[in-house]
């Protein structure tokens, strides 16, 4: 059964924004575009800029807002108010309540794009990236690669996937040839997960920082592969998946860096952690125990 309480029903405006799957079509009904059941989903949230009586199966949000290039301001159902700028606003003005950063014009692409970059080289992200109140654009499909199955946008020109007041989702944009962007997204949601977790400085393993001489400093793990990150109270492996976070020895979290950067193999570990190959069989007990390594990876293969 679908939660329909308006807190799901915020939660699902959340998902509409950042791409996010749902367990029902979330839609968008642009400004003077009329509400007719008939010819929507059969379950679904209804973002409306008026009140409308639903149909069975059907929610409404009632909104003040129309998301193009000058919306400032969502407010919803008259009491919840979401900002909205442009992501190159957003390293000059504070984003200290709910907040939609936008990705829909060239300049906020390509300064998300040189962000990114700075991250990768010098270990810093972008302070607003990392609150918990702030959303970015498509960000669920920007991290996984996947197209927004369960919304729809109406507005009178056209029936789209993506949000109002851009024609595509920035997840399918040029990224000119960075092709780690997607575990760049990974990693910046491990870190938003991190901040209730943990206090001080972070430093994530291929973001300015490596465990090990030999792994690439490019960020060149496969995008859900665990991340490895060294907090004030010690060094930890996060599975993005699962969200499991789990501390681990040194020798643990250099392994499971191994993998992921530079393909470390059963037969290769040994020499590059500068273990015996005795040791190495109770070692990746331990990783596939915890979800840590590949299960195809064995001291017999």
């Amino acid at each position: 059964m679908t939660d329909t309480t308006p807190s799901a029903d915020l939660a699902d405006l959340g998902r509409y924004l950042t791409a996010a799957p749902a367990d029902r079509h979330l839609v968008w009904l642009g400004k003077g575009v009329p509400y007719i059941p008939e010819t929507l989903p059969d379950r679904a949230l209804i973002i409306s800029d008026t009140f409308v009586s639903t149909a069975p199966g059907h929610e409404v949000l009632t909104r003040e807002g129309e998301l193009d290039s000058d919306c400032e301001q969502l407010i919803i159902d008259n009491v919840f108010d979401v900002t909205v700028m442009g992501y190159s606003l957003s390293a000059y003005l504070p984003c200290t309540s709910p907040t939609l950063l936008r990705l829909a014009s060239d300049e906020d692409w390509q300064v998300f794009l040189e962000d990114a970059d700075d991250a990768l080289a010098t270990g810093f992200v972008p302070e607003q990236l990392l609150l918990p109140q702030v959303l970015l654009e498509d960000a669920h499909a920007l991290r996984t690669g996947t197209a927004a199955a369960d919304r729809l946008t109406i507005t009178a020109e056209a029936t789209t996937s993506c949000l109002p007041g851009t024609s595509t989702s920035p997840a399918c944009w040029d990224n000119h040839g960075r092709d780690w962007l997607r575990r760049y997204l990974t990693v910046l949601e491990v870190l938003r997960g991190l901040r209730v977790r943990e206090q001080g400085v972070v430093e994530v393993s291929g973001l300015g920082m490596r465990m090990h001489p030999h792994s690439p400093s490019a960020l060149v793990e496969p995008p859900a592969a665990p991340v490895v990150v060294r907090t004030q109270s010690g060094l930890r492996c996060v599975l993005p998946g699962s969200g499991r976070f789990l501390a681990v020895p040194e020798l643990v979290a250099t392994a499971v860096e191994l993998i992921g950067t530079a393909g470390a193999t059963a037969e290769t570990l040994p020499e590059l952690l500068g273990i015996t190959s005795e040791m190495t069989s109770p070692l990746l007990d331990a990783l596939h125990k915890h979800g840590l390594a590949p299960q195809e990876m064995s001291i017999y293969g």
